[in-house]
């Protein structure tokens, strides 16, 4: 009986300890990541969060996506730049510059970055972010020069 219950819940603690670790070093690089931005004067920073991306013929150098994915990131405003930090990452870090082909908004009580005319890609990108005080936030990427749009 022992090895039967061994035999079934043994492989379950494997995964759980092999998802914990992965899980855990991704987030110690994410905030790596983070702190090495700090350089660029950080104006605001989310901390750790969960970043939902939907892409719709997406095509960017490197990458051809389509779909919605749920991924540990963070979001960092510097004084450069907007980095919305993911592993591995791919795409997500603007130039000021560049913030005048993002719109800002909440949806759902979310920060919502979308663009159908991405910076350096085709297709568009649509980012939901579980966000403390997501007013605070659209109101700085306004500033910065994203576009606003209408809150729902």
């Amino acid at each position: 009986m022992l090895v039967l219950v061994l035999s079934i819940i043994g492989p379950l603690v494997v995964v759980a300890v092999v998802l914990v670790i992965v899980f855990g070093a991704v987030r110690r690089a994410i905030d790596r990541a983070a702190e090495s931005v700090a350089v660029e004067g950080v104006e605001l920073d989310s901390g750790p969060v969960t970043v939902t991306v939907r892409m719709r013929d997406f095509r960017a150098p490197g990458i051809r996506s389509g779909g919605i994915r749920r991924v540990p990131g963070r979001i960092v405003l510097t004084r450069r730049r907007l980095h919305i930090l993911g592993r591995p990452q791919r795409y997500g870090i603007f130039d000021r510059a560049d913030l005048d082909r993002l719109t800002v908004g909440i949806f759902d009580g979310r920060l919502h970055l979308y663009s159908t005319d991405p910076p350096g890609a085709t297709g568009s990108i649509d980012y939901r972010v579980p966000i403390k005080d997501p007013e605070r936030w659209v109101a700085a990427l306004t500033a910065a020069g994203a576009l606003g749009a209408r809150t729902g």
